[in-house]
């Protein structure tokens, strides 16, 4: 029930903006098998990319540039879902005649932890010898026979672009790979 994407540190950049400025870095996505009722996954690719933004309230339109997610965001927490940890968008890019397929995340971290996450990163930026791993909750997609109308169905997703919102606690391990 769980999203991984895993890079190195050699593949990351930093991008400096007004509004939003973000850690942005190519990667790799495994998604892992989520539980009855809803039962499809994603792919598992090398052809991901994740940018990593620190969260500010009521400005996650903005920041992932995606329409509706403060919206979503303040129906779940009035129908009693804590939603002040961390937040992400996960989408599907199609391919282009100038990019090949790709998913893309876009997560904001709390401010407390995006503070930890950038101090390690600017520390250890362009070594090779250190990978990280952003996890995330992931459901699976909404199904036709058990539809849930908070998560896009795989050919929402897939097909018609619809993102896919994800709350909760995300985790962010750095390590070194084991020796060859």
């Amino acid at each position: 029930m769980s999203a991984f994407f895993t890079f190195n540190l050699d593949r990351i950049s930093y991008q400096i903006a007004e509004a939003r400025s973000s850690w942005t870095i190519r990667c790799s996505a495994r998604f892992v098998e989520p539980q009855y009722p809803i039962s499809s996954t994603a792919r598992d690719t090398d052809s991901a990319e994740i940018s990593i933004y620190r969260r500010e309230e009521n400005k996650l339109n903005a920041t992932m540039l995606v329409r509706d997610l403060d919206e979503q965001i303040a129906q779940w927490r009035d129908q009693g879902y804590a939603c002040d940890a961390d937040v992400s968008v996960l989408s599907h890019y199609a391919a282009t005649e100038r990019w090949g397929e790709f998913i893309g995340l876009s997560v904001a971290l709390s401010p407390k932890k995006f503070d930890a996450v950038q101090a390690f990163l600017l520390q250890h930026i362009g070594r090779p010898d250190l990978t990280a791993s952003v996890t995330c909750p992931f459901h699976g997609f909404s199904e036709p026979e058990n539809e849930t109308p908070a998560f896009p169905t795989f050919q929402s997703f897939y097909q018609e672009g619809r993102p896919f919102f994800i709350t909760g606690d995300h985790s962010v391990a750095f390590g070194c790979p084991p020796p060859a």
